[in-house]
């Protein structure tokens, strides 16, 4: 069946209703009503409203036209195909005045027919499309649809309108961006999906923050865009001691990269770790930094995500992916950990899933307090949203589920095994808390901890 189209076929003649019911069945269509004049007609648009409408114009009660008419009138935006026995300019005018999409005479011709049906379902197609694009317009949340204009997405007269609505930019105005790692508390800023906390200044706002970039005066919402990504690329100031920048020399990035992809040919992983730090010391600006991260992704790309290292991150920016870093030594250990996992590939070490890498740098980290799944995430090279999904399909619980039931998994052979505190053996393995741990611990074995080590 074609594309879920309901069409109303309206005539006073049945042989007339039955053949064009036909001919659609024939191309295809299968949701299809009927009528047999103007005045029912237009109770069935009204109630069903179909999105293709083929009608005769001489009816009883109420003729196409003034059907037509009457649908334009009342808001209707169905695509009209009006049909006549006579070929009268003045009815053609008529149609085509309110927007019909085509007129055939009769005998009807099943090639016209189709023809006008196949111009009338494109029109159909997209309005609704633009229907689509709108609504999820209105439906996202002022943060996400604000995020979306900053980046030049939805960018028409009706995002425009929305976007000065929810700013407000009756004066000039200069854009407050904040690493949002500083978890800022204050009504008056946004968050934005990617971390980043956002402000509008006008003259007789006040702050008092940390890790913060101040935009030049924008007059309108086009320069806001343009201050906003010099912004972001501002806050990658962190990476770097001198924090004023020559010109780029993205020459200069792809001879480090063909460096990086010769250690990696001839499986020279040994120097690679020093490799890449000396490289990123050669590192001196944003634009640098971000050109470098997406040539080191382009570079190992097909492997990267054939081995699981990029999920959830192989289609972002690079900026969005230096959001995660603290700075550059963070930076390197996560390049060194992707191009691990390429060396693994190529000496046949075999496809190590990801729930795997995770549950095996569990084992071997279980007892650090802090252990986050932002940290296991970074671990595996992967984004912590992903890795909480994919965790939960494999395994049927979460990373942090897992965690705690390894924890205590731990903790049970500990107080069978030795004579131990309750306490130090909740500390040994990453409890922080006695009372929560031993909460936990009677929840999976039934028991207190003091009585399972009797």
């Amino acid at each position: 069946m074609k594309d879920n189209i309901h069409f109303l076929v309206i005539d006073d003649e049945p042989i007339i209703v039955e053949r064009v019911k036909k001919y659609l069945q024939d191309f295809g269509f299968a949701f299809i009503s009927t009528a047999t004049n103007g005045s029912e007609a237009m109770d069935k648009i009204r109630t069903s409203q179909p999105e293709i409408v083929i009608s005769d114009i001489s009816m009883p009660v109420m003729s196409g036209l003034d059907l037509l008419e009457q649908c334009r009138k009342e808001g209707y935006d169905c695509e009209f195909i009006m049909l006549t026995g006579y070929n009268e300019f003045d009815y053609a005018v008529t149609a085509l005045k309110n927007k019909a999409a085509d007129y055939l005479l009769k005998p009807l011709s099943k090639e016209k027919l189709l023809s006008a049906i196949n111009k009338a379902v494109v029109s159909v197609k997209e309005i609704q499309a633009e229907e689509e694009r709108i609504s999820s317009i209105e439906a996202m949340n002022d943060s996400a649809f604000l995020f979306n204009f900053l980046l030049g997405i939805n960018l028409d007269s009706h995002a425009s309108g929305k976007i000065k609505d929810l700013i407000k930019m009756e004066d000039p105005l200069r854009l407050l961006v904040i690493d949002g790692r500083c978890k800022p508390e204050d009504s008056n800023l946004i968050l934005l999906p990617d971390g980043i906390f956002i402000g509008f200044l006008h003259s007789n706002y006040k702050f008092d923050y940390q890790n913060y970039t101040i935009t030049e005066v924008c007059h309108n919402t086009s320069e806001l865009r343009i201050q906003f990504n010099k912004a972001r690329l501002k806050l990658l100031s962190r990476f770097f001691d001198d924090k004023y920048y020559n010109e780029p020399d993205f020459q200069k990035i792809d001879l480090l990269i063909n460096a990086i992809e010769n250690v990696v040919e001839h499986k020279k992983f040994s120097s690679l770790s020093s490799m890449l730090e000396e490289n990123c010391k050669c590192i001196k600006c944003p634009l640098e930094l971000e050109y470098f991260t997406s040539r080191m992704i382009m570079a190992f790309k097909e492997k990267l995500i054939d081995s699981g290292a990029l999920n959830g991150w192989e289609f972002s920016p690079p900026i969005f992916m230096l959001e995660q870093f603290d700075g550059m030594q963070d930076l390197v250990k996560w390049l060194t950990d992707l191009t691990s996992v390429m060396f693994k590939i190529d000496e046949n070490i075999g496809h190590y899933p990801l729930s795997d890498r995770v549950a095996h740098y569990i084992e071997g980290h279980y007892s650090e307090s802090d252990l986050s799944l932002g940290m296991i995430a970074a671990a595996v090279c992967a984004n912590p949203a992903y890795v909480s999904t994919r965790f939960r399909e494999d395994t049927g619980e979460t990373v942090i589920e897992h965690l705690n039931s390894f924890r205590l998994d731990k903790s049970a052979d500990l107080l069978q095994a030795t004579s131990m505190e309750i306490q130090e053996i909740a500390n040994a393995v990453g409890f922080t808390n006695p009372l929560y741990f031993s909460r936990c611990f009677r929840k999976k074995y039934g028991v207190s901890p003091s009585a399972f080590s009797k």
